[in-house]
């Protein structure tokens, strides 16, 4: 992919990689007892609108790390949670690209960053 769109691609790649890529410390029991909860992140609807995509992808991110839900381990929970976090258009995408694939076995460790993307050579 070329120009504009493959530039945007690229940023939200690196955006993904730096943060989530690395395992979080696990939350300390001072920050269990807070009792602090995070709404799940408001789903993305398919809208063609870059500014809602962009929030949505903000929203999610930071939702995994409050989580922990981050490192190589979870990349299958994040392509999990995040097809919880889809409805209308990109509900029927996700259903139909990943959701499907990873029902039928075809798929044993599905990257979130290439699910996002929708590249086949995340970093």
């Amino acid at each position: 992919m070329s120009g504009y769109t493959g530039t945007l691609l690229d940023q939200y790649k690196q955006c993904v990689y730096e943060a989530i890529s690395q395992p979080g410390d696990p939350a300390g029991l001072e920050v269990k007892s807070m009792k602090i909860s995070i709404s799940q992140p408001k789903a993305y609807k398919g809208q063609d609108n870059i500014n809602i995509f962009d929030e949505w992808v903000n929203q999610i991110l930071h939702w995994f790390r409050i989580y922990k839900v981050t490192g190589p381990i979870h990349d299958g929970d994040r392509v999990m949670y995040a097809g919880a976090c889809v409805e209308d258009l990109a509900g029927q995408w996700f259903d139909q690209e990943i959701h499907q694939e990873i029902g039928e076995g075809k798929i044993i460790h599905y990257n979130y960053q290439r699910g996002l993307t929708l590249d086949d050579n995340p970093r």
